[in-house]
């Protein structure tokens, strides 16, 4: 049996999450400016240019929906660079400093809990597209969103899901990671830029 070039992806993501996890396990921190924040930068940069490629596409009937992901990699884009402060090292103002958990130019670490609040909504939204996928399908979404979204919602919904799973179990049972959690947070976070990469064009 064949397997489809979908289900190949998502064992190839998987397999790099699971390598991940195993680095951090021994040791390897990759928060604060690291490796995989660069290459959650450099991924963001190229759903920003596929997805100016497809809307420009004459063929292309979801105009709104990329136009929406070109706005969303290009927030995220400069945000992962604080703004360029990462890049060209200038001073932040000082509201930033005060209230920023990181000290850094940028919105996302104003709360510890943003990383849970965003893995929330994509688990929300891939999750609900997942489940009411025949009666959306039916409907007016069907318009505004690309049917790969659809098919492959699944793929793009797992790793934000399992960071969401022992977030929850860590919390119930008022235990500590054997690592830092917020560099597991980066990992899923890699997932699912990837998966966006891989699985909505």
């Amino acid at each position: 049996m064949i397997l489809e070039k979908e289900k190949i992806s998502f064992a190839c993501l998987f397999l790099l999450f699971l390598a991940m996890c195993f680095a951090l396990v021994k040791g390897y921190e990759i928060h604060d400016g690291g490796i995989v924040e660069n290459i959650q930068a450099a991924v963001l940069v190229l759903i920003f240019i596929k997805s100016i490629i497809t809307l420009k596409n004459p063929k292309n009937k979801f105009k709104l929906f990329y136009t929406l992901v070109i706005l969303a990699s290009l927030w995220g884009f400069l945000e992962e660079i604080n703004y360029g402060q990462r890049i060209f090292g200038y001073s932040i103002p000082d509201f930033f400093r005060t209230y920023n958990i990181q000290k850094e130019f940028n919105i996302h670490n104003f709360s510890k809990y943003t990383g849970e609040f965003i893995c929330l909504a994509i688990v929300t939204i891939f999750g609900g597209i997942l489940i009411f996928k025949k009666r959306i399908t039916n409907s007016f979404f069907n318009r505004f969103i690309p049917e790969i979204i659809f098919n492959n919602s699944k793929y793009i919904i797992a790793g934000p899901l399992l960071f969401a799973i022992i977030t929850i179990i860590t919390s119930l049972l008022k235990t500590n990671l054997p690592f830092n959690s917020a560099d597991l947070g980066e990992v899923f976070e890699l997932y699912f830029y990837l998966s966006v990469l891989v699985f909505i064009f």
